[in-house]
């Protein structure tokens, strides 16, 4: 025997409205069933958005998108800070031409200016690396953190 769960006990229904905040559609609570009825509404802690099947991480809820994003450079609290190599005003230019040889050509490419590097990353920044310049260019590195 089946148990039909309508609208009226399902935790997608609007409290002060007779619409189905998943749908969006107009509802009667003590007529309408669906196949997404749930007692529960999870919230991503990242994005907001509402939630019938979260991954957790570390105790949190987090959407499909969000949760792929875990671990990484946009999860990573140093990201929220200004990249002074980015954003400073100073008049040192943030790339410089580099001619690059191979064989009988001669490539040009625009690389990250070396002095704006000593000037704003190095032993300032946290996303700096001495091997690898910028690790947010990666999007992650080793001192990720929360």
């Amino acid at each position: 025997m089946s148990y039909i769960k309508y609208c009226r006990s399902c935790a997608l229904r609007a409290q002060d409205q007779t619409k189905c905040m998943l749908t969006n559609l107009p509802i009667d609570p003590n007529e309408d069933f669906c196949s997404k009825h749930t007692q529960t509404i999870y919230k991503c802690a990242k994005c907001g958005s509402m939630l019938l099947q979260p991954f957790l991480i570390d105790g949190n809820t987090y959407c499909e998108n969000c949760a792929s994003q875990a671990n990484t450079c946009n999860f990573c609290k140093n990201i929220q800070k200004d990249c002074a190599f980015q954003t400073d005003p100073s008049p040192v230019p943030q790339y410089i031409p580099q001619q690059i040889r191979r064989g009988n050509s001669i490539f040009q490419t625009n690389v990250p200016n070396p002095e704006r590097i000593r000037q704003f990353c190095q032993g300032k920044c946290d996303c700096y690396d001495e091997q690898n310049f910028c690790m947010r260019q990666l999007g992650w590195c080793p001192r990720y953190s929360r």
